[in-house]
């Protein structure tokens, strides 16, 4: 097992623990997120209150154009993202070849253009995947 990482009970039980320890969130979080753990970092940043972690991810989620981790460190932040963040996220996720996730992105922006657009490539992607 990774340094710093728990198993999922583990973590499961700390996550759920009344009066959990704080900075053993915040410190838990912050090794998932060195770990490329994102996911699970977010769920001990939650737990852990940690505005300042959630707010790592929320920047993470837009420089590398992941829609979801955008939308749920957003989300528990209570903050309402701006269209030319969900365009941001949608053209990095575009630019690295992940389509679904352009889209996804496009379509929170509403940029029906480009919803269309990538619509189109996916398309595309399925009928050569065909032959």
């Amino acid at each position: 097992m990774a340094k710093g990482i728990l198993s999922c009970l583990k973590k499961r039980d700390l996550i759920q623990e009344a009066g959990a320890n704080q900075e053993a969130l915040h410190r838990l979080g912050r090794e998932y997120m060195s770990q490329d753990r994102l996911l699970e970092a977010l769920e001990l940043m939650e737990a852990g209150q940690d505005r300042e972690g959630l707010e790592e991810l929320r920047e993470k989620g837009l420089e590398e154009g992941d829609p979801f981790l955008f939308r749920q460190a957003c989300r528990l932040l209570k903050l309402n993202p701006d269209p030319a963040d969900w365009q941001t996220i949608g053209e990095k996720a575009l630019a690295a070849g992940r389509y679904q996730p352009a889209l996804t992105a496009f379509r929170f922006g509403s940029a029906e253009a480009r919803i269309q657009e990538v619509e189109n490539l996916i398309k595309e992607q399925h009928g050569h995947a065909k032959s």
